[in-house]
Formats: C-alpha cells, sequence, structure tokens
C-alpha cells in the first residue's frame, strides 16, 4: 500500500505537470492504491465532512486523476474517507463518494 505524498492540495486543476509528478515520485511501482480522504475536496463537492478545506479539487478533478494513471499503474484498491452522513443533509457528498468508488472500479482492469 502507497501511503506517501499529497500531490493536491491548494490545486486549481489536474494537469499534466501534477501527473508527471506523480508519475516520477512512484516510478518503477507496478500498483497503485488510492485513499480519498474526502475533507481534501473542494467543499462544493464534499461539504459533509469535519475539517473541509477549501481550495482542493473539485470531483470532476479527482475522476481526472484516476482515468489518467490508470494507464501507468494497475489499481490495486482504493479507501475513502472522512464522510459524515449526519451532515449531509442534501447527499452531496454520498453522491460525491459514491461516484469516485463507480469510476475507480469502472476504471479497473479485471479480466
Amino acid at each position: 500500500m502507497i501511503r506517501e505524498g499529497k500531490f493536491f492540495r491548494n490545486c486549481s486543476a489536474v494537469n499534466a505537470e501534477q501527473l508527471q509528478k506523480i508519475q516520477k515520485k512512484f516510478r518503477g511501482l507496478k500498483y497503485l492504491y488510492f485513499s480519498i480522504d474526502l475533507d481534501g475536496l473542494h467543499p462544493s463537492c464534499a461539504p459533509a465532512v469535519e475539517s473541509p478545506y477549501p481550495g482542493g479539487p473539485t470531483i470532476d478533478q479527482a475522476i481526472l486523476l484516476v482515468q489518467l494513471l490508470r494507464g501507468h499503474f494497475n489499481y490495486i484498491g482504493m479507501d475513502i474517507t472522512e464522510f459524515v452522513p449526519a451532515l449531509d443533509h442534501q447527499h452531496i457528498t454520498a453522491l460525491s463518494a459514491a461516484r469516485l468508488l463507480k469510476e475507480f472500479y469502472s476504471a479497473l482492469d479485471i479480466p
């Protein structure tokens, strides 16, 4: 399990430079495990968290990252943390987490 690096704090977009940074950092590794901390996403995409972090990536940017890295690593799993259901009155955070999970599993290369 990879537990290094926070590449997208205070980002306005997922771009080629950030993708190259990840590829360089994990060069030689074959497998990638995603750990998504919902309070690192932009608060408009995940308002039901304990510590919202303004300036984080949007849900679309996080999904783009999953799709872009797919060609460079074999995904082995993911976890999604920091969701507070009691604060999710409009189900925005639950839907964001579900969409991330759906997009991740659709990117898996399952025989």
